[in-house]
């Protein structure tokens, strides 16, 4: 049933989101610590990329897998390369970031999620990264699904719009939430398009 279906998606994508960011967080820290920084020290901002792209890896493999794992639970098979499609997505966008934050001489962590207000500017980049991983994972999917391509701005809403919240904890919540709908609604338009069914 489709209510079963989406509860189930929002349920765990704000579960595994959740986990994401908690793990993803802790892999940054210790790769900063490789470059010899502490939490009180920012880096450069080749360190500030590296760093939100093994955070951003970290949290787009725990999303894709939660995907992978609901998707199988209903006989919907994808390729494993939705992963790592999600992961290049990450990784390319936050390298075109990095690079345009140090052409504007701007500092990451002035701008990142958690920062009073909302999240324009890290809603922005995420947006960024929603496109590209929405293009890689269309290209998974585009011969499997009719209409897939609607998986991309799904992406692009889901994590722009998610992000945009995330400016204090209760609203990290809320921004999952919303991320979990987004993609929850348009995969489930897209699989019943395509005349499967979700039981």
């Amino acid at each position: 049933m489709k209510n079963k279906f989406l509860i189930k998606w929002i349920l765990l994508t704000i579960a595994f989101l959740s986990v994401g960011y908690i793990t993803g967080y802790i892999a940054g820290m210790l790769t900063g610590s490789l470059f010899g920084l502490t939490v009180a020290d920012d880096g450069s901002h080749f360190t500030q990329t590296v760093v939100y792209c093994v955070f951003g890896s970290v949290v787009i493999t725990s999303i894709c897998l939660t995907q992978l794992s609901i998707l199988q639970r209903y006989n919907i098979k994808i390729s494993k390369w939705w992963i790592l499609s999600g992961i290049a997505g990450i990784i390319i966008s936050e390298v075109i970031a990095g690079v345009v934050l140090w052409q504007m001489e701007i500092n990451r962590s002035d701008i990142g999620i958690f920062q009073r207000g909302p999240q324009l500017p890290e809603a922005l980049i995420f947006s960024f990264s929603g496109l590209l991983i929405g293009v890689f994972q269309w290209l998974v999917i585009r011969k499997q699904f009719n209409n897939s391509v609607y998986w991309i701005p799904a992406n692009v809403l889901g994590w722009g719009l998610g992000h945009l919240m995330m400016f204090h904890l209760l609203a990290f919540f809320l921004g999952a939430l919303v991320l979990g709908i987004l993609t929850g609604l348009f995969f489930y338009w897209i699989v019943k398009s395509n005349k499967l069914i979700i039981n």
